[in-house]
């Protein structure tokens, strides 16, 4: 009995508690992936705020980049370009860059936080127009996948990658899980 009453006890106490995303359900809003959580917090609304806005402009989240579009006590958006290893064996990295708008929603004892406008680049495509970027060359064509085509159509197709729309969808559900951890951890200290 004493033991019952203590586990209840804790998983009363637990201020997060944050659903966790698998790509055998992709969430979509409006025919387009998103992913959305509710991290109930003990926070007020501006110290919510201000714990989010320093842990990503302090590249806690280890974001390729990072670029604030908008920032007020009740919102905060951002375009995140995030490197995605998928897999990495001896004579092959197969990796991906993640573009996506992260919009956090403030209020007392709750932060929502949505992963939305998410698409896809071919790592060499990304790097390369990087490239042409800093040396000031023409720009290579931009070859962009939405999160529709990788990961509720399955269409995305790699030369020697077995299933590589499923590759894919798991690893960046994978770090959007990540991050959601992340800030969980974030809003427990």
């Amino acid at each position: 009995m004493k033991k019952l009453l203590f586990l209840l006890i804790i998983t009363v106490s637990l201020p997060l508690v944050a659903q966790k995303f698998s790509s055998e359900s992709i969430p979509q809003v409006d025919g387009q992936v998103q992913f959305r959580v509710e991290l109930k917090t003990q926070l007020d609304k501006a110290t919510a705020h201000e714990r989010i806005v320093d842990f990503v402009k302090n590249k806690k989240l280890q974001f390729y980049s990072v670029r604030f579009t908008a920032d007020n006590e009740d919102t905060t958006v951002c375009r995140v370009i995030d490197y995605v290893e998928i897999s990495n064996q001896p004579l092959q990295i197969f990796a991906m860059y993640m573009t996506y708008t992260l919009f956090f929603e403030y209020s007392d004892n709750l932060c929502i936080v949505t992963f939305s406008s998410i698409k896809f680049m071919e790592m060499e495509n990304f790097e390369e127009r990087e490239r042409a970027q800093e040396l000031r060359k023409p720009m290579p064509e931009r070859v962009e996948y939405s999160a529709n085509y990788i990961m509720i159509d399955k269409h995305y197709r790699e030369a020697f990658i077995r299933n590589a729309s499923q590759k894919v969808s798991d690893a960046a559900i994978n770090r959007i899980n990540g991050i959601v951890k992340q800030l969980e951890k974030e809003f427990l200290r």
